[in-house]
């Protein structure tokens, strides 16, 4: 990798860790609607499933992650 790979990855990855972080703070601000406000409360939930789920003794590969799919879907 050239030096202007790894500082275009490193500016890559700053923003994808800053602009979700700073659209948190813009809908903190905001009234949603009724359903995304219902909807969000179920993401931290989905998140550590589709975390947890690959890791499960046992699983690995497609499967596991297509379970962890559907369990974060559901």
């Amino acid at each position: 990798m050239t030096a202007g790979q790894v500082g275009f990855t490193i500016l890559g990855m700053a923003i994808v860790t800053f602009v979700p972080r700073l659209l948190g703070f813009v809908i903190a601000e905001r009234r949603l609607a009724p359903f995304w406000t219902r909807a969000l409360r179920f993401v931290p939930i989905a998140v550590f499933a589709a975390l947890v789920t690959p890791s499960l003794p046992g699983a690995g590969g497609l499967p596991a992650r297509i379970a962890a799919a559907v369990v974060a879907a559901l």
